[in-house]
């Protein structure tokens, strides 16, 4: 993972979010943490949302403001739509503190994994899957498009599972909630361009995370990934961020609807 030093390095190279606000949402650790600091190293500041890694969390907010950043965490869980109405009254109250009544940039980054074959499958896992990976995303943003700036963006986290199985029939469920969010993100795409708000998502291959590092940390499991990787490796974190930073500045102020896939060549 790219150290705090690194990005300090890298604070003045490309400030293509100068005066942004985003909204990351799982940002206390992994690919969210990653995003965030990338964003605010490109000058934007940043609302970090988390479910339980609080410490963590608070600890990106004082990293950002080492970068002369605004930041600030809010909770948020979406195992249950119930917890929206707090999280919008936390956010309004986030966005006078930065001066705001808007924000430019949604990030849906939060999402959980789980992995069985059909016949090990349980309903409840099933519906935890498909209530927190996209159900969440729609309501999301759903509940958040009129607090989005004309001309604002929104990016979703999809996966290259959609496209590519890697024999790994196990993910089939958490594959089909990516696949969903595909869908979700064209049709927003659509609806909110009356609004010129972008919709894009970006589809990581495999990649080193939190989430992933047990599975991945597995050597024969590692080299079968590398193995099929144009690239030859395994993605990390910061090889996502600057694609999601780019779908967030106004540089792809022409992209819309479009899911990039990050895979470093994946099954080519």
């Amino acid at each position: 993972m790219e150290t705090l030093e690194q990005t300090k390095l890298a604070k003045n190279k490309n400030r293509n979010l100068e005066g942004k606000l985003a909204i990351v949402t799982g940002a206390g650790r992994g690919l969210g943490r990653a995003m965030a600091l990338d964003m605010a190293s490109r000058g934007a500041n940043i609302i970090a949302t988390y479910s339980n890694s609080q410490s963590q969390a608070e600890e990106l907010v004082k990293e950002i403001n080492s970068l002369d950043q605004k930041a600030k965490a809010i909770q948020l869980n979406l195992s249950s739509m119930n917890n929206l109405e707090s999280f919008k009254e936390n956010l309004n109250e986030a966005l006078k503190e930065f001066g705001r009544e808007d924000f430019d940039i949604l990030v849906n980054n939060a999402g959980i994994s789980g992995s069985a074959v059909a016949s090990n499958m349980t309903e409840e896992a099933f519906d935890e899957l498909f209530t927190v990976n996209v159900k969440a995303v729609f309501f999301l943003i759903k509940e958040l498009q009129d607090s989005i700036k004309a001309g604002g963006s929104i990016i979703n986290l999809s996966s290259s599972l959609t496209k590519h199985s890697y024999n790994f029939t196990d993910y089939m469920v958490y594959s089909s909630t990516k696949a969903a969010i595909n869908t979700l993100t064209r049709d927003f795409a659509v609806e909110l361009g009356a609004k010129n708000i972008r919709v894009n998502a970006v589809a990581p291959g495999a990649t080193f995370t939190d989430m992933t590092k047990d599975f991945l940390s597995d050597e024969n499991v590692s080299e079968q990934f590398k193995s099929m990787t144009a690239l030859k490796r395994i993605g990390q974190a910061t090889d996502i961020s600057p694609v999601v930073a780019f779908l967030a500045s106004d540089d792809s102020k022409w992209v819309t609807g479009e899911i990039i896939e990050s895979s470093g060549g994946a099954l080519l």
